[in-house]
């Protein structure tokens, strides 16, 4: 891998614990939404987690990563049983 592949993933400690956080509320909130799937507030609280992380990964220039949550932001949260959370 050259120099110019390496990414420097120094700058990732400085934020580690606050993505990790971040994570657990999404993780939350998602399981509270299963929980109770008629607080749909609860998918609308995951997706702003995700979109706090996509920013802290770009702020950090991990872009790839900031894609990935990127997208899971924006998965269609208005259809669940698309997602098969709902039978």
């Amino acid at each position: 891998m050259s120099d110019i592949e390496q990414i420097d993933f120094s700058t990732l400690i400085w934020v580690k614990k606050e993505l990790d956080e971040t994570f657990s509320r999404a993780q939350a909130a998602i399981e509270e939404y299963v929980e109770n799937p008629e607080d749909e507030n609860q998918l609308q609280f995951c997706a702003t987690y995700l979109h706090q992380v996509q920013g802290t990964l770009k702020m950090v220039e991990l872009y790839g990563a900031a894609m990935v949550a990127e997208e899971l932001s924006l998965i269609h949260i208005s259809e669940p049983t698309r997602l098969g959370m709902i039978s």
